[in-house]
């Protein structure tokens, strides 16, 4: 019987080891945090969250009238919030509690939505550029509100990321050239100064190290959520190709606007229109582009990595997974 156990315990070792030995190889010392910027733009959008006054029931129905109501009531919070934005901001991390326990992710996410009713309104009362500026903002904060933060903080800037672009992206045709090209740098702007994936990962694993002080846990936490952290991944990965894309949309409508024809190449609108030709997360590659005519074709890979042509993506009936490629305005 002893030899039994023994056996048993020697098993469960060899498995215990085989889980954390990867991780504890690769594990580098907790990264120290540079000092939190004085003042913090995050603070500033803490304080617009707590100053935020009413609900919205559902902002895709809501009347011209309850838009006004609420933006008009969120003044003061819209203001505070922009003034956030024009400072640099870094993620307050606590060790011993995630910024979701407090409630203040639940916070960021009301304030995006504020943000996307102002734009709303702004669109009903036929004023298309200042409903661009909301939207462009919301592209904004979401880069801001996950700087210096870990993957939680990033999925959640990644998230308000998708409301400002997708409705940015619904009113291009409402634009002017003028409008076209500091709506392409904005947005631009906000993917080049945003979180990495890598980054953010070296954030979560350092914090993860100074929240618990065991070793198994931690390797063990490592292999329990690398699934989830994989979806991550690809949620992240999948705003930045369409914040790419959207960029590239304006600029290559602004290109043709002025020249009456799109560039032959990507690269034809750097550095005019474009800090750097766009590439695409999923292959790390710049994003396709094929002209036609006075049009064009312009996409990534998508999640599968395979180029289907500019095959539209699809979910396959099983569920297993998209297959196909992604457009600015693909939906989700």
């Amino acid at each position: 019987m002893k030899r039994v156990r023994l056996f048993l315990f020697l098993i469960f070792a060899i498995m215990v080891l085989a889980i954390a030995a990867p991780w504890l190889v690769n594990s580098p010392p907790p990264v120290a945090l540079p000092p939190l910027p004085d003042p913090n733009g995050y603070d500033d959008f803490i304080q617009a969250g707590k100053m935020r006054i009413g609900e919205l029931d559902d902002l895709r129905t809501a009347t011209e009238d309850e838009l006004r109501s609420y933006v008009m009531t969120n003044t003061a919070s819209l203001k505070l919030m922009r003034v956030g934005l024009r400072r640099e901001c870094r993620v307050p991390l606590d060790f011993r509690l995630t910024n979701a326990t407090t409630g203040i992710h639940a916070t960021l996410k009301l304030l995006v939505v504020l943000l996307a009713a102002e734009g709303r309104f702004a669109e009903l009362e036929k004023r298309p550029a200042d409903a661009a500026v909301s939207y462009a903002d919301a592209v904004t904060f979401g880069s801001r509100i996950a700087k210096g933060g870990t993957m939680i903080d990033h999925l959640v800037g990644v998230g308000c990321q998708a409301i400002g672009g997708d409705s940015l992206g619904k009113i291009a045709d409402k634009l002017t050239q003028e409008q076209l090209l500091a709506f392409a740098s904005r947005v631009e702007e906000a993917d080049i100064s945003g979180m990495s994936w890598d980054e953010s990962q070296k954030i979560t694993k350092s914090h993860e190290q100074r929240s618990s002080s065991n070793p198994i846990r931690q390797a063990w936490n490592w292999w329990k959520f690398r699934p989830s952290k994989q979806l991550a991944k690809q949620r992240v990965h999948i705003q930045e190709a369409r914040l790419r894309m959207l960029a590239a949309e304006f600029a290559l409508r602004c290109h043709r606007s002025e020249k009456g024809h799109p560039p032959e190449r990507l690269e034809q609108l750097v550095p005019k229109y474009l800090q750097r030709v766009p590439s695409d997360p999923f292959s790390g590659q710049p994003l396709i582009y094929r002209t036609q005519g006075t049009n064009w074709l312009l996409y990534s890979v998508g999640t599968d990595g395979v180029d289907d042509n500019g095959k539209p993506v699809v979910r396959s009936r099983s569920g297993s997974g998209a297959k196909g490629d992604m457009f600015f305005d693909s939906p989700r």
